[in-house]
């Protein structure tokens, strides 16, 4: 087993560390597991500890008063439509890899879905985390080549992301046009999204012009073979990216799914406005929840914890809402869109390990992936 200089029994999570240069060791350090997995405890702690602050300036007596008028039957209710938010993604995910010509049954991409779900529940990345996880289990468990569980994910990321953009587009000017542009909500909005359509554009640039990523590639501190498997890895990624995109009817379709699924989450939101008892219409708790996703995907806590909840306080505030009714709006549809999640995720991966045996590779070294390029045989469908 391959350990750290200096660093007794740390194993590092990725292979450069091995040719490690001299400015490579505080990275490699940095990457180990064990170190990584810290991380993602400090900062789950971090989220949990912003919700506690949250709810510690604001009457807790009457946040458990508006807890009561909520029933556990009602709460099983929204679970269950989480659930179907859940079952939804991965038909989307299914049906795109049929485009791609992948005869993948829908079980199994349930459970690379679920795998997906859970990593970026403790991952505070745009989701990021969770993606790579899908890309490393569709090709190491699912013999899908590389390029085309890339391509894969990143066309149904594309399409998920467009419509969330396009959904905020109106919710925005919606919200600005009945509070104006000068309020503090109309400003963060404004700076947020312009910071995920940065990371649109970027993303769209290097699925569309790939060529200006290999001239960043080339000054990147890697050795030529790394190198050129990346560029390799990018060149398949593209081709399989196009041949999808060429198909007009079958993305319309998938944009429309899409929408349809961000739908479930203003349904769910106003179902709890109701049970709660607080005066918001379907519109304006639609408007505030999508804007709330949209802060809480800013890279900053795992899953957008404590983000979410300040920010669906801030949002409602201007409309009308008080704080104990606004922290317990932002906690228990909290609790059906996350906690939930990341509870059925973790128990159903847990089954999946003690039925089968099989260890979760949820820190994955995507590295070790691309040796299946030097090997055809392996990259069988």
């Amino acid at each position: 087993m391959k350990v750290l200089p200096g660093t007794p029994g740390v194993t590092p999570m990725f292979k450069p560390c091995r040719e490690a240069p001299p400015w490579r060791p505080v990275y490699c350090l940095l990457k180990t597991k064990e170190v990584v997995l810290m991380k993602k405890a400090i900062l789950l702690f971090v989220g949990i500890l912003l919700i506690g602050l949250i709810v510690r300036f604001a009457d807790t007596n009457e946040i458990l008063r508006h807890l009561e008028n909520i029933s556990l039957g009602q709460i099983i209710f929204l679970c269950a439509l989480q659930l179907i938010t859940i079952f939804l993604n991965s038909v989307q995910l299914f049906t795109l890899a049929n485009l791609f010509d992948l005869p993948v049954a829908l079980r199994k991409i349930f459970t690379v879905y679920m795998s997906g779900t859970f990593v970026e529940s403790v991952t505070p990345s745009v989701k990021a985390g969770g993606e790579a996880t899908k890309i490393y289990l569709l090709t190491k468990e699912l013999d899908i080549p590389l390029g085309e569980s890339s391509a894969l994910v990143a066309l149904q990321k594309t399409i998920s992301f467009l419509a969330f953009l396009s959904i905020n587009v109106f919710t925005m000017t919606w919200f600005i046009l009945r509070l104006g542009a000068e309020v503090d909500q109309s400003r963060l909005l404004m700076g947020t999204f312009g910071l995920l359509l940065l990371i649109f554009v970027g993303i769209l640039s290097l699925i569309f012009w790939p060529k200006k990523e290999y001239g960043f590639l080339e000054k990147l501190p890697l050795n030529e073979k790394r190198r050129d498997k990346l560029v390799g890895a990018l060149i398949n990624f593209e081709k399989n990216f196009r041949k999808i995109l060429a198909r007009k009817k079958a993305m319309v379709f998938q944009f429309l799914l899409a929408l349809f699924i961000w739908s479930f989450f203003a349904l769910k939101a106003y179902l709890v406005v109701v049970f709660l008892g607080i005066s918001l219409s379907f519109i304006e708790i639609a408007v505030v929840t999508y804007l709330t996703y949209m802060v809480g995907m800013l890279p900053l806590l795992p899953g957008g914890l404590g983000s979410f909840e300040g920010s669906m306080v801030f949002f409602v505030a201007p409309l009308g809402v008080g704080v104990s009714s606004g922290i317990t709006l932002a906690i228990v549809l909290r609790f059906v869109t996350f906690w939930f999640v990341f509870l059925v995720s973790a128990l159903y991966l847990l089954g999946k390990v003690l039925l089968e045996g099989k260890p979760f590779h949820g820190i994955m070294n995507l590295d070790s992936l691309y040796k299946r390029r030097k090997n055809p045989g392996k990259d069988k469908r």
